[in-house]
């Protein structure tokens, strides 16, 4: 403005610079002509804000004041001035309003002719209107007015002028109301610029404009906000749209006098049904009148009548992010909501507006927009659209969808017919289809278009959820009958009456085992009602139910140290039992037992077998009797054709139901001896499989051979799986006693440890359909005990997680400075209490909309644990009462490192921080490093040489913000320097001794709590002679004595020799409290080692003779059982790798004596294992043990002759490897 006026004094024009604005400044209108800024008070806002960005542009106070003498500032809204324009035209002609908009509009456009030429000419060839000019052109054309063409319109209420200059505030605006032009001048809806500017473009563009969406998605105020934007548009509102409106509507336009200067509007807000012929001929009447333009908005349901809507750009309109954050902050400003954020809603609402304000709210225009829709339906006889609303509606809310051809034949209506209400409830959003299936496109919605359908009779509720049923696949049946019921039990006799009718017609197992699964599932949501009700009778908090309920589930005996209202509600739990499953038995009585044995029989697959004998677990389904009957029924051929663990599954599924259901299929499979012929065949190690009759009952006993540890890598785990396939097999046995052997019948027993060992008892044995039921269950249960929306909890936790840090580092501060202030003790009880009181009521969200179809042989994952509860309550409780307890600070260093640092980093990553706008918080990270700190000084004081007077004094030696820091850095300084002079001692006294030693050292990334410091260790010694290496393991284990109890864990230290300054990683030894072969070890330290000598002789030797080992064990296992062609693949890849290895051998020196040596040595042992394999004894070497047992013996203490072969060619080999200048001799001594 002021480049413009420095302009304007160059060319000599005279006059005060003025700049109108439409809108008032910062709420205060200037209206007052020709009053410069000068003139208002000093210290107004206007005057400080433009001192303020004078100074940013480095203009002078004397400049400032120049311009504010100059200037001034007149505030004139663009419809006052058309009104006052207007009303000047009515009082100097005498025409009435709507004539004299056709005067201001010729004006308007005289203006802007003078502006055009204006820009181009500059200020030397500036023209302007004089009062002559003005005069004339409203006298010429005042006199061509039609004005009953102009009133008529007005006069009858059809428009009028829109406006936008007067604000109109709704308190419930956020909340779902008709947008209205007064809003958009208020700036109450979510401005939404991509919109509004497609809107405008199309506007500016001169074409006429459809706004389209659903209801409820916001069409009104992007068409109003359109409008607004392009206010050079003279818009008329108009209020009836009829076809005897149209008319004079169009004399109304014509007679305005409109151009592209100077255009004129029409406003239609809702084209209904009867609008819509009124838009098509109002279209093509006004299309040839240059300026004219049309907008207008519509619902997709009535954009399909509309002639024209091809004639007209449209714009869709659906939710937006920017849209939905909007409306939150409006809601939340208006209290209707109380919702921390708006994410989880949006996801949620799939687009849909009234679907996501209704879920901030819980309000009621939802339903009352809906019902709207309903309504007009009825009104305007729509039936088959309500009829088709009545089954989608209902079914959908229930979890369904239809077929469409299903839906037609339920329905009795024609393709025709069909077809137009499909398409308006389509375009409508009521209505979704895909691929011929039909259902609601939100379920919120869906329901309460239910309610809306049948809130007047007909149709009534119970005849559509009949008449859905029918329709229905049968693997919908279950989310339907279980949604239903759980909604509605009023509605129990008419469902079972249905469901029977419908088991009657359908033969199929998917239907009977979806609708005993929906009854049960519907069975313990009621009783897990009850439940709820004892756990608030109890005052359990909600962050403790989950967790009480899974143990009032679970456990059978009272667990010790539980808070007293939850062992009270736990006992009540109990004491009360679950309700048995009074729906299921119902149907099941309906149906009777034998007709519930021959659907099983018919179950042909092992997968629907196991779901139907699932939902009938508390029935005690008995088929005594009928293992004829079930022989030759497609169920009877699965059991007996199975394949043993498939047989295992079912007839542990089975023996939920009842034991003599188990035993009649085990009868049906042939008995016990058939599955022991099965459970060997399944096994190629098993050599005893039988059921041993004790005392406590009958037990069923396995015993199998380890062959080799390259075949049989996890033999823990082989056993376990072994022990629970051998339980679920045999229904009578309540446990196993199965132990994997060594050959020989030697256990695998290692020091204190014994491995391979399963004694498995069956109430720890849960079948997967059993793990499916308590996981349906817990969730149940855990749902009607109430939960939180995950952005409730994920804003709570952002709440807790910045005062959780202040307390912890105030806490650790106050503990290692050894002060306690009465401010400070005050200032944590209180946040202690404040972080209990949150935590407590903190709990893990539950999907119940997804309850109804939980299914019963696959369990639905479920999280048990709230990681921040567990971090809240284990700093404010647990941690704060051990740490003042030194004789606590063992057991708490470790709580602190491996619990409740590790909850801290997964809090981090695991909460939903993306619902609330944020990322995880970084008091988090800080959290874990305090607790790892803490871990740090409380390590060193149990482990380590640190006092708790150092601590204090270095605590106190600065800041008292740093204090605790301080004394960790003071703890793991002193447990490097302690580590530190651990080697140099053990330097020092191994030199003493005469050996000259290496130190390694490498962090241990993956230590435990414990093992302080976190420093690996490595030995090596070099050597002159490996002969000397037995008695130098046993020296360096004496200097590397380590006390776990005083001085905390240690990891395994490797002891390894070298030679040259390499590593032998063959003769490598990890000691821990005893030696061990390390290798294993060895190879995790990779580069931190130098290169290993190489040993291409002593590893053939080695992979050759444990080749044999294999072979032998296998020669062993054939006396113990009957042969398998597993047996075979394990003997030809073993017999492989022999002549593998020896070929190797030869080839590293073909004429070398010790070559030689080795590879006979070798050949004699294959010859002997040759000898194990032969049917004929007499080809048996006679008095020679087997070799696989020989040398199991020799791990057992007193090594045998074969064991003392073995290492003697090791030891051979490796001289070969190591020192070739010695092999001559070696095979000299060898010979000795």
């Amino acid at each position: 403005m002021a480049e413009a006026h420095a302009k304007r004094e160059q060319a000599g024009a005279v006059g005060r610079p003025v700049l109108v604005l439409e809108r008032p400044v910062n709420g205060e209108w200037f209206t007052e002509w020709g009053r410069p800024l000068s003139a208002l008070p000093d210290d107004h806002s206007l005057l400080l804000e433009l001192d303020r960005k004078a100074t940013e542009a480095g203009l002078s106070g004397n400049e400032v004041d120049a311009w504010c003498n100059a200037v001034s500032l007149y505030v004139l809204p663009w419809r006052v001035a058309a009104e006052d324009t207007c009303t000047a035209v009515v009082q100097r002609f005498g025409l009435l309003p709507a004539g004299a908009e056709s005067v201001v509009l010729a004006l308007r456009n005289a203006v802007a002719d003078h502006a055009d030429t204006n820009a181009v000419a500059g200020f030397a060839g500036a023209v302007g209107l004089s009062r002559t000019n003005i005069a004339r052109i409203a006298t010429e054309v005042a006199e061509t007015i039609d004005r009953d063409s102009l009133e008529e319109a007005l006069a009858t209420g059809v428009c009028e002028p829109v406006d936008f200059d007067r604000p109109l505030r709704a308190a419930g605006f956020y909340e779902g109301i008709n947008v209205q032009p007064g809003h958009i001048a208020a700036g109450l809806p979510a401005p939404r610029p991509a919109l509004t500017g497609q809107v405008a473009a199309a506007i500016d563009r001169g074409g006429s404009v459809l706004v389209t969406g659903p209801s409820g998605v916001g069409k009104s105020t992007v068409m109003w906000a359109a409008a607004y934007a392009t206010r050079h548009v003279l818009w008329y509102r108009i209020r009836r749209l009829q076809d005897k409106d149209t008319a004079a509507l169009v004399r109304l336009a014509r007679g305005l006098k409109p151009s592209t200067r100077s255009p004129v509007g029409f406003v239609v807000d809702g084209i209904g049904i009867g609008a819509a012929e009124a838009w098509d001929v109002l279209l093509r009447e006004l299309a040839p009148v240059p300026g004219v333009m049309l907008l207008g908005s519509v619902r997709s349901e009535d954009l399909l009548p509309l002639r024209t809507r091809g004639d007209c750009t449209q714009i869709s309109v659906g939710l937006d992010e920017e849209v939905a954050e909007q409306i939150h902050t409006g809601l939340v400003a208006s209290g209707a909501s109380t919702a921390p954020h708006w994410r989880e809603a949006y996801e949620a609402a799939d687009g849909l507006t009234l679907e996501f304000t209704h879920l901030l709210t819980r309000g009621r225009r939802l339903s009352d927009v809906l019902a709207d829709q309903v309504d007009r339906r009825v009104v305007e006889g729509r039936q088959t659209e309500i009829e088709v609303l009545a089954m989608l509606s209902v079914a959908h809310r229930w979890g369904a969808d239809l077929s469409v051809r299903a839906l037609q034949q339920q329905l009795g209506v024609g393709d025709a017919d069909l077809r137009v209400a499909l398409s308006r409830l389509v375009d409508e959003h009521l209505v979704h289809e895909q691929m011929g299936r039909l259902s609601g496109l939100h379920q919120l919605r869906s329901g309460r278009l239910a309610d809306a359908v049948h809130a007047v009779p007909p149709p009534m509720l119970d005849e559509t959820v009949i008449a859905v049923m029918r329709i229905l696949e049968d693997g919908q049946l279950q989310p339907f009958v279980a949604g239903v019921l759980t909604e509605r039990p009023d509605l129990d006799s008419v469902v079972l009456e249905q469901v029977t009718a419908e088991l009657a017609r359908r033969t199929g197992a998917e239907a009977i085992i979806g609708v005993l699964q929906a009854l049960r599932l519907v069975d313990f949501t009621r009783c897990a009602g009850d439940w709820a009700r004892i756990l608030e009778r109890h005052r359990v908090s909600p962050a403790h139910r989950r967790i009480t309920l899974k143990l009032a589930l679970t456990t059978k005996e009272p667990l010790p140290n539980l808070k007293p209202e939850i062992a009270a509600a736990i006992a009540e739990i109990k004491a009360a039992g679950q309700l048995g499953a009074p729906l299921r038995d119902a149907l099941v009585a309906r149906l009777g037992m034998p007709e519930l044995g021959r659907r099983l029989a018919q179950c042909g697959s092992q997968e629907v077998a196991q779901r139907f004998l699932a939902v009938l677990v508390g029935t005690d389904l008995d088929l005594t009797g009928w293992p004829a009957v079930l022989a030759g029924s497609p169920f009877g051929q699965l059991v007996a054709a199975s394949p043993i663990k498939s047989l295992g599954d079912i007839l542990t599924t089975a023996r939920a139901v009842s034991v003599a259901l188990a035993e009649s299929l085990l009868d049906v499979a042939g008995g016990e001896e058939a599955v022991m012929r099965g459970l060997r065949a399944h096994s190629p190690w098993v050599t005893e499989v039988s059921v041993m009759e004790q005392d406590s009952g009958a037990v069923a006993y396995a015993r199998l051979l380890q062959i080799s540890d390259r075949i049989q890598p996890d033999v823990d785990k082989a056993t376990v799986e072994f022990g629970r396939l051998l339980l679920r097999c045999l229904p009578r046995c309540e446990s196993v006693d199965v132990q994997t052997l060594l050959p020989g019948g030697i256990p695998l027993t290692f020091g204190d440890l014994t491995s391979g060992l399963s004694k498995l008892q069956r109430r720890y044995d849960s079948s997967p359909t059993q793990v499916a039921w308590f996981r349906a269950q817990a969730l149940i249960a855990t749902a009607a005990a109430g939960t939180s929306d995950w952005t409730s909890r994920t804003a709570s936790v952002a709440v807790i997680i910045p005062t959780l840090h202040r307390y912890l580092a105030t806490l650790t501060r106050v503990w290692c400075m050894g002060r306690s202030r009465p401010r400070d003790i005050t200032e944590l009880e209180t946040m202690q209490a404040t972080l209990q009181e949150q935590a407590a009521a903190l709990t893990l969200p539950a999907d119940s909309a997804s309850l109804s179809a939980l299914p019963a042989d696959d369990a639905v994952e479920d999280v048990w644990v709230d990681r921040l509860q567990l971090l809240a309550d284990g700093i404010t409780d647990s941690l704060t009462r051990r740490l003042l307890d030194p004789q606590e600070h063992r057991s708490l260093a470790c709580y602190a490192r491996d619990t409740l640092s590790v909850t801290a980093l997964r809090v981090r990553d695991e909460e939903r921080w993306y619902l609330i706008g944020q990322e995880p918080p970084d008091f988090l990270n800080q959290l874990a490093g305090m607790l790892d700190d803490l871990h740090a000084v409380l390590a060193e004081l149990v482990w380590g040489g640190l006092e708790p007077k150092s601590i204090m004094t270095e605590a106190r030696s600065g800041p008292s913000a740093e204090a605790f820091a301080r004394a960790a850095a003071l703890a793991r300084r002193t447990a490097e320097a302690r580590a530190n002079a651990v080697q140099h001692k053990l330097q020092a006294d191994a030199e003493a001794m005469g050996l000259s030693v290496r130190l390694y050292t490498q962090p241990l990334s993956d230590a435990n709590a414990t093992e302080w410091p976190a420093v690996g260790m490595a030995v090596g010694v070099e050597l002159g002679d490996l002969a000397e290496w037995p008695v130098v393991v046993e020296q360096l284990s004496g200097l590397l004595r380590h006390d776990f109890v005083s001085q905390g864990n240690r990891r395994a230290v490797l002891l390894v020799p070298l030679l040259d300054g390499r590593p032998v990683r063959l003769l490598a030894q990890k000691l821990q409290t005893t030696l061990w072969p390390g290798t294993d070890l060895f190879d995790t330290w990779g580069a931190e080692l130098p290169e290993p000598y190489p040993t291409p002789l002593t590893d053939a030797a080695i992979g050759a003779h444990q080749a044999l080992q294999c072979l032998s064990a296998l020669a062993h296992l054939m006396t113990l059982r009957d042969p398998d062609p597993r047996h075979q693949e394990v003997a030809d890849q073993a017999g492989a790798e022999v002549v593998q290895a020896v070929r190797v051998i030869t080839e590293l020196q073909p004429e070398d004596p010790i070559i030689g040596e080795v590879v006979g040595f070798l050949n004699s042992v294959a010859r002997r294992v040759a000898s194990e394999f032969a049917a004929d004894a007499a080809l048996q070497e006679p008095e020679v043990p087997n070799l696989a047992i020989s040398l199991a013996r020799g791990l057992t203490g007193n090594p045998t002759d074969d064991f003392l072969q073995l290492d003697g060619m090791i030891s051979i080999a490796l001289r070969w490897d190591l020192d070739p200048d010695r092999r001559a001799r070696l095979l000299a001594g060898a010979d000795d």
